[in-house]
């Protein structure tokens, strides 16, 4: 079986997704049909969503030095950070175990 080019595959995915049969694919890109099967079942594996891992939500490399020595906290790791304090702030009970002297 030849190597199929980039392109082929690309037009073989665009096609399929115009809902044109595997026939069809076939006859356009002169390919055989269980080639072209092979690559429109490669597509179709099914992704999931991950949830980004802290080092997403944090930049560390400045525009003008390109290194690493300094880390910036982005909107979303801010909006999480918070949402995890709201969350688990009824855990927390230090402020139970402090004294206040004269009740103020």
């Amino acid at each position: 079986m030849a190597k199929i080019s980039k392109n082929n595959i690309y037009a073989i995915k665009y096609l399929f997704s115009q809902n044109f049969t595997l026939e069809q694919i076939a006859a356009e890109t002169n390919l055989s049909i269980d080639s072209i099967q092979a690559i429109v079942e490669s597509e179709n594996l099914i992704k999931t969503n991950q949830q980004p891992t802290a080092k997403d939500l944090m930049i560390n490399k400045t525009a003008v030095k390109k290194n690493n020595t300094v880390a910036i906290m982005t909107q979303e790791a801010s909006m999480m950070n918070d949402h995890n304090k709201t969350k688990l702030s009824h855990l927390q009970k230090s402020p139970d175990h402090i004294f206040k002297p004269f009740n103020k």
